[in-house]
């Protein structure tokens, strides 16, 4: 990767409101790729909407698919927004938009070192989340989801997940977050909830890492990044879980 390239895509997202500037671009994607090598690898980015993560991921030297089941007919520009950033920084990328849902798209075997998950792993089942802790046919539902994605990943993948847990102090005190007043808290799960379920289809256990705010930098990070302040601030998370690299007997 050059730097051009990469200058290119940094100017192209925030000219394209993808994200709100460079540096906290470069701390989200830092977070979000925390220890996975991007280089010759294949990534599938999951309702990935305007790109942000593919066409990074390309950039750095992966084959990157975005899978975006809201893009036809989005009333937010998703497909507009994806080809612009793409067309912006190279339009020879391997970058690829494609529409339909994850469970459609893996209905066809393929194969991935790289599942990305931003914000969305309560979407691919929304009615199964939020009961995921007291129904079993929830958790059987995604059981199988996550196994597909585990057939899908070569061994040594890895699966990497962002969104907010269900647990926040100004929820459970039966008010709105200032920090994040539109969430609606119910519809999510924490990560060890996922951690369990993923360890159930074969992954090993994961790794999590508790969000702060971008705007407060390294030391913020510092800080802030743990389960305690993620509880009042953020209740955001990464969990990465590696697929093993050879089959437990």
């Amino acid at each position: 990767m050059s730097a051009d390239v990469m200058n290119r895509f940094l100017d192209a997202a925030i000219q394209l409101g993808v994200y709100s500037n460079q540096k906290n671009l470069k701390r989200h994607l830092r977070f979000m790729f925390d220890g996975i090598d991007l280089k010759k690898k294949h990534l599938l980015d999951v309702g990935g909407g305007t790109g942000r993560l593919t066409v990074y991921a390309a950039v750095q030297g992966a084959d990157a698919v975005c899978v975006e089941p809201e893009a036809e007919g989005s009333t937010g520009g998703v497909t507009e927004k994806f080809l612009q950033l793409k067309k912006a920084v190279d339009p020879e990328l391997r970058a690829d938009l494609v529409v339909a849902s994850i469970q459609n798209y893996l209905s066809v075997p393929r194969s991935f070192d790289v599942v990305i998950i931003a914000n969305a792993i309560n979407h691919l089942n929304e009615d199964a989340c939020i009961h995921l802790l007291d129904d079993p046919a929830a958790q059987s539902a995604y059981e199988a989801l996550f196994r597909v994605i585990f057939s899908s990943l070569n061994p040594g993948g890895w699966l990497v997940a962002t969104d907010c847990s269900k647990s926040n102090f100004f929820n459970d005190i039966g008010v709105k977050s200032p920090f994040m007043p539109d969430i609606e808290w119910h519809k999510h799960q924490s990560p060890r909830t996922w951690d369990r379920l993923l360890q159930r289809v074969g992954f090993l256990p994961a790794k999590v890492q508790w969000s702060s705010p971008n705007a407060l930098g390294n030391i913020g990070r510092f800080v802030l990044g743990n389960r305690v302040a993620a509880y009042i601030l953020l209740s955001h998370f990464r969990l990465a879980a590696m697929k093993p690299l050879t089959a437990i007997a």
